[in-house]
Formats: structure tokens, C-alpha cells, sequence
């Protein structure tokens, strides 16, 4: 009796013919350079590996992903398998047979390439509306909850919104306040890390409710949690700090806020504005 042999795997539908070791996956903005194809195979013992590949495929696609040091430009993000690269080995994480490749424009908005100006300078059009926004920063700043505690905040929450302009301005304010790179580093996995205390730990989970509302519903075990940790005017005020960053993200999104410019000033208090 022949012995019956086991279907191959990896296999794409209607590309019975070509096995592959990874998948990639092609965002609308590239698809140009792939013959419109949303879906193409990938092979490489590493990321770089890998793309190097798909250069040789599809010429052109390498040099909007890395930039002239061969690290990832930083208006994209790459995730294997649903993890981001950047909190693995970057390019040179390992890839394995079967691995699925994601790769998503990380500018604010989803733009194919980095912004020079903004849509809208929505300061100087509305300058009251600025001011307001602003005021409310600079009480939550002074409330008298903790400067390294409302940067992880609004790091938590600018990860979560996507807004590249207000994730520079905010690691750039924790690390000039002497944050660690390792707690900002492990802020995308703050539940499996021990670095952060328990009253961190709170915040973070009500930020995540919070900036996810109409998906969490702010859940009451969230909130008790948090009231374990915050009294009844501190609670207020980080929910007030967390309403702050969502604003500061829409708007810098909206409006396509070029990331990368920011500079801390010595005499500014740190993260005055978002």
C-alpha cells in the first residue's frame, strides 16, 4: 500500500507550487511595489533577512522600511506573529517556518511616507481652544500626583492611540526626568513585567479602560483596583490626566503633528503640554 503523503503546509491559496517559510503582509500604501498584491512570501532566517528577499522581488519595498543604518524607519512598525519587532531583536529577530509578518505604517494617520508639516497648526487657529486644552494640563500637572507616574500615562496612552507625536514628546520628558529605559522599554508588556509598583500598575489598567472606553466600558474591578491605590481626588485627577492625553492624541492626530522635532528646554516643566 503507498503510503499517503501529508499535505503540504504554508502553502497560499492558489500558489500550490510555492512553498513558503513566512507570511508577509502588505500594507495598501505598498502594494505598488508588490503588483498589488496585499499577501506575499518571505524566507530569511532573520527580519533583515527576510526583506532583503523581498527586495530582490520587489525592488524598492526594502528602502521604505529601513532607513541608510538598515534599522526600521520610524514611521513603520513590523510585528511577527502579532509581536512588535521593536520589543524583540528589531531586524534581527529570528524568524521560523510558518511565522506570519505584519507590517503597519506607524505615522500617525497610517501616511505611506513622513510628514514635513502638519495638516493643520490647530494652535494657531484656535488659540482659546489651545489655551483651555492646555489649562487643564497644567492642573493635572500640578495636582500633585506623581511626574513619573502621569508620564507613563501618557506614554500608555499615545502607545495605544498610535500618536508618533505625542509618544516622542512623552519618552523624551520621562527619560529627562530620569525614568529608566527599561520601564519605558517594557511599558507595552507592563502586566508580565515586575518593574512597575502596584499603584503603577493601577493607573495603567484604568489608563487602558479609559483610552479603550467604548470597548471596556470602564469595568468596575478596573476601577476598585485603581481605588485601592487612589483616593477619591487622586482618582479624579488621573481620570482627568488620562481625558487630557486622549485629547492631546486626537488632536496631534487629526491633524498629523510631525513627530521626531521634539526638543526638552531646560526651564520647561517637564510635559507642560502634550
Amino acid at each position: 500500500m503507498a503510503m499517503q503523503r501529508e499535505p503540504q503546509r504554508d502553502i497560499l491559496p492558489g500558489q500550490d507550487n510555492l512553498r513558503l517559510s513566512v507570511i508577509v503582509r502588505i500594507p495598501t500604501p505598498l502594494r505598488k511595489l508588490t503588483n498589488e498584491q496585499d499577501i506575499v512570501s518571505g524566507d530569511g532566517e532573520t527580519l533583515r533577512a527576510c526583506i532583503d528577499g523581498l527586495e530582490a522581488q520587489y525592488p524598492g519595498l526594502k528602502d521604505r522600511l529601513l532607513d541608510e543604518t538598515g534599522e526600521l524607519r520610524r514611521f513603520v512598525n513590523i510585528y511577527i506573529n502579532g509581536e512588535d519587532v521593536r520589543f524583540a531583536q528589531g531586524v534581527q529577530t529570528p524568524l521560523k517556518g510558518g511565522d506570519e509578518i505584519s507590517i503597519v505604517p506607524a505615522v500617525a494617520g497610517g501616511s505611506e511616507e513622513p510628514r514635513t508639516e502638519p495638516r493643520l497648526k490647530y494652535y494657531r487657529a484656535s488659540p482659546g481652544a489651545y489655551q483651555a486644552l492646555k489649562q487643564l494640563q497644567d492642573y493635572v500637572q500640578s495636582s500633585g500626583l506623581e511626574p513619573s507616574l502621569l508620564e507613563l500615562v501618557k506614554l500608555r496612552a499615545s502607545q495605544l492611540n498610535g500618536c508618533a507625536f505625542c509618544f516622542d514628546m512623552h519618552w523624551k520628558d520621562a527619560r529627562a526626568q530620569g525614568e529608566s529605559e527599561e520601564r519605558l522599554y517594557m511599558l507595552n508588556a507592563w502586566r508580565e513585567s515586575h518593574v512597575y509598583t502596584e499603584r503603577e500598575r493601577a493607573a495603567l489598567a484604568w489608563t487602558e479602560a479609559l483610552t479603550l472606553v467604548a470597548a471596556t466600558g470602564a469595568p468596575d474591578d478596573v476601577y476598585e483596583a485603581a481605588r485601592a491605590q487612589f483616593n477619591e481626588k487622586e482618582i479624579s485627577d488621573l481620570t482627568l490626566a488620562i481625558a487630557a492625553i486622549n485629547a492631546w492624541n486626537r488632536m496631534a492626530i487629526s491633524f498629523r503633528l510631525v513627530s521626531g522635532r521634539y526638543e526638552i528646554r531646560v526651564e520647561r516643566k517637564i510635559s507642560a503640554t502634550a
